[in-house]
């Protein structure tokens, strides 16, 4: 028995730090109470819940909140009947290793979460095994992306290699429930596919951004030593951009003695992939935009990679009124509703003005002054989209982009002389001069 769609939301936004537009549709929330119940076959579904379907070798034992697996299962959760599938996703679940099992460990073993796949069909097409995972790898303790091409009975199993960054030094501990929130997301207007993986290190719904990649056409390919089969619709290199049949969890041992605990699982359709803001961990919502009133003036704007402060000198001529929108892009057009953000970082808050006087960012300037390109808006994961006007500061993950200091000459121009790049010119420098964006 699935809980009602009412209680499920609920019982995820108030048991989850990471805040999420989502769809009514299909979700799909653990209900693992009761009297225990064994799945040893596969194909078996949970008597209580027809989507829940067991694959695999060992058993799934589902009870008293927990679904504890033995061995190596997977219990596959579909699509509900009638909606396209999993696509743009959020997969929560707390997974406790409590034993490793018989040596010699499985290389792969660890807590695994997949989803956009039709690995349920693998059997009579192989090409339909494609899909993402996520997981956290049991002895070395390493955060992972993985893709699957293909997955045939005779020719084997098509991935690509693995993406790990360092998460829990020395393995993943013995009896200790970590939790994993994998989001897979397709960035509007592309065929890019952003995944994330949050961790929950100590239970404590204290949720970290572990990992992060975007992968994009042609960016990923199969191992050397596999290809993909020449009758699959994906080429080698392709993202995977279709809704799924399933999402699963999954664990690997090396026979029943392997025991890992799951609770409070769920699945989610998020609906960032249509542009409808998703909220990063303890962000707080911003739910309308802001207006203020820019009042035309001479005096010079800072130009820096924070908030600017708007000049508060009198208007000489009727004010300009602009809606201010939460947003990473300077080239945004005021709207009176608020921009979907579907993938702003997650380490800047997204946080609406109400001090005075008026902070913004400068994603717009007086109607006598020319829109300056800000380097904070693009770039994502230690890159600039190769601008030579921006350079990457800090970690490919918590950087940004901010301004090399090209363009514009880099001090005023001689008295009567035009600034070098005319799109840079702002405001005045003492004397009088004509000021570059990158005036000191």
């Amino acid at each position: 028995m699935v809980m009602p769609l009412a209680s499920t939301l609920s019982l995820f936004t108030l048991s989850s730090s990471l805040l999420t537009a989502v769809s009514a549709e299909g979700n799909w929330i653990s209900n693992w109470s009761g009297a225990e119940r064994i799945i040893t076959n596969s194909f078996d579904h949970d008597p209580l819940d027809a989507r829940s379907v067991k694959r695999g070798s060992g058993k799934i034992t589902l009870g008293n909140g927990i679904a504890k697996f033995n061995g190596s299962p997977r219990l596959y959760i579909s699509k509900e009947a009638g909606v396209d599938g999993w696509e743009n996703v959020e997969i929560t679940a707390y997974g406790k290793y409590v034993d490793q099992g018989a040596e010699p460990f499985k290389s792969y073993s660890g807590l695994t979460l997949v989803t956009r796949s039709n690995h349920d069909n693998y059997g009579d097409s192989p090409c339909d095994a494609f899909g993402y995972y996520a997981r956290i790898y049991q002895e070395s303790g390493e955060c992972a992306f993985q893709k699957e091409y293909a997955h045939s009975t005779t020719a084997g199993t098509v991935y690509t290699k693995t993406k790990r960054v360092d998460c829990f030094a020395g393995g993943l501990p013995l009896g200790q429930w970590v939790g994993m929130k994998f989001k897979v997301t397709t960035q509007p207007g592309t065929s890019n596919v952003l995944l994330e993986l949050y961790v929950d290190e100590n239970d404590d719904g204290n949720w970290l951004l572990k990992h992060s990649v975007t992968d994009t056409p042609g960016y990923w390919f199969s191992t050397s030593s596999t290809t993909v089969p020449s009758e699959c619709p994906q080429n080698d290199g392709d993202t995977v951009v279709r809704p799924g049949n399933v999402s699963f969890l999954r664990t690997d041992g090396v026979d029943e003695t392997t025991e890992v605990h799951w609770r409070d699982a769920s699945i989610i359709n998020s609906l960032s992939g249509d542009g409808t803001t998703t909220l990063s961990p303890t962000k707080t919502p911003t739910t309308a935009p802001v207006k203020f009133t820019v009042s035309p003036t001479t005096s010079p704007i800072a130009t820096t990679d924070g908030p600017t402060s708007l000049p508060t000198k009198t208007p000489t001529a009727a004010p300009v009124k602009f809606t201010v929108n939460p947003t990473t892009s300077p080239t945004t057009k005021p709207t009176d509703s608020p921009v979907a953000l579907t993938n702003a970082p997650t380490d800047h808050p997204t946080t609406p003005l109400t001090t005075s006087p008026i902070t913004a960012p400068t994603t717009r300037a007086p109607t006598d002054a020319p829109v300056l390109f800000v380097c904070g808006s693009i770039g994502s994961k230690g890159t600039c989209n190769d601008n030579a006007l921006c350079t990457w500061e800090g970690s490919p993950n918590d950087g940004s982009c901010v301004e090399s200091g090209g363009g514009g000459g880099g001090s005023c121009a001689a008295s009567g002389e035009s600034c070098a790049n005319a799109s840079c010119c702002i405001g005045t420098c003492p004397g009088g001069n004509p000021k570059t964006r990158f005036c000191p």
